[in-house]
């Protein structure tokens, strides 16, 4: 189970660099006539944007030919662009992201292609594409005045390497030699994430399992106790909050505690009703770091998410009492539990700008003494988060 757990984190983490939008995310786009249209954009692949005015609407498909630019209102600025070039006695129309903006321009595909990737926009505004088996000699022929050193050594074609980090230092560099007068603008790609609070109840519970063979022929405290109610609060971090695929980190706190009767049995005197009445307690903090997958956006946004979490035990005792005696200590050796978090969640809406995480799930974790696994910790949580901070 562990195992999965980890391999969903690692997927989410692949989704928060994931080439394109998985969801609609509030945005605009410029027709060819200049008209500013706003709602929510979706890109689909290089030759299609999906767009609607709200989530109660139905989607639209639009083309290169239709759209000039499109963007979201994260950034402000055109992520997206309409291009167009002629090769091989044929036009192509494509969506393309303007990565480098000066006297030469960089722009890369929405889905990278197998022999295509990036084009460049020359001082002219003509568009040439740049297959990948033709990067360098293509680079080598239109890029031309320029003798600085720095970028001499970028078009060597012993160090060039083909990928977008090299085609922005090289583009970079050039407008810095040719028309060093005339503005660069790197288009970073912007970081989203959404931080908050959480809060709920929880019914938790402990399965005492202590290694204690050569004791239980007269008393026997092994086994489930007692589940109890009560609350978890806490904070949660979620990157690329609007994708499909995101990656939340959490940091709750919540508490056990209960007591169970567990009869002795005294072999000189079967008829003895003595008992021991054996209590635990524990508070601790819990660290799930979780995928989450939404299946579901319309008009609630669902979703499952599991991972793996960490746990640190802030108090843990526990005693026993025999005839009402006095209360004898079981010694406990604090320690780090690891565990799990699985659960479904709904994205509510309260308005345009406010919304709600719902969560139902659960996170059992290993209690140790030391090392040696002592007993397991379950809390089944209902929980409430508001997100603070979006960007």
């Amino acid at each position: 189970m562990i195992r999965i757990l980890i391999i969903l984190s690692l997927s989410a983490c692949c989704g928060v660099s994931s080439c394109a939008q998985m969801l609609f995310t509030p945005g605009y786009f410029v027709t060819q006539a200049g008209d500013t249209v706003r709602g929510e954009i979706k890109e689909k692949d290089n030759t299609t944007i999906l767009f609607r005015i709200g989530s109660e609407v139905d989607e639209q498909k639009y083309t290169p030919e239709q759209v000039l630019a499109f963007g979201t209102n994260d950034t402000g600025d055109a992520v997206g662009r309409s291009v167009t070039w002629s090769a091989g006695g044929k036009t192509r129309h494509v969506f393309m992201r303007e990565i480098v903006s000066g006297h030469v321009s960089l722009f890369e595909l929405i889905k990278p292609e197998e022999r295509l990737s990036h084009a460049i926009r020359l001082p002219d505004q003509t568009f040439v594409p740049l297959p990948k088996s033709m990067v360098l000699l293509l680079l080598t022929q239109l890029l031309t005045g320029c003798e600085a050193p720095q970028f001499r050594s970028l078009m060597n074609p012993q160090s060039f390497y083909n990928n977008r980090v090299s085609l922005e230092r090289i583009v970079t560099a050039y407008n810095r030699c040719v028309n060093p007068g005339k503005s660069i603008v790197r288009l970073k790609k912007v970081f989203h994430y959404e931080a908050g609070v959480l809060a709920g109840a929880a019914l938790n519970s402990w399965y005492y399992g202590a290694n204690q063979v050569r004791l239980s022929p007269y008393w026997n405290p092994n086994g489930a106790f007692p589940s109890a109610y009560t609350g978890v609060f806490g904070g949660f971090i979620t990157i690329v909050p609007h994708k499909r695929l995101s990656l939340t980190a959490e940091v709750f706190y919540t508490s056990y505690k209960g007591e169970r009767t567990v009869n002795v049995n005294n072999p000189l005197d079967p008829t003895d009703p003595s008992a021991r009445q054996y209590s635990f307690q524990e508070r601790y903090l819990s660290f799930p770091i979780t995928g989450r997958y939404v299946f579901s956006t319309h008009p609630i946004r669902w979703y499952a998410k599991g991972g793996i979490c960490v746990s640190y035990a802030l108090h843990i005792d526990g005693k026993y009492v025999l005839n009402s005696t006095r209360p004898v200590d079981v010694p406990i050796r604090p320690g780090i539990g690891v565990g799990y978090l699985i659960g479904l969640g709904a994205e509510v809406p309260i308005d345009k700008k406010r919304k709600l995480f719902v969560e139902l799930r659960t996170t059992p974790h290993l209690v140790l003494d030391g090392v040696t696994r002592m007993a397991n910790s379950r809390s089944l949580q209902l929980t409430i988060g508001i997100p603070l901070i979006s960007r």
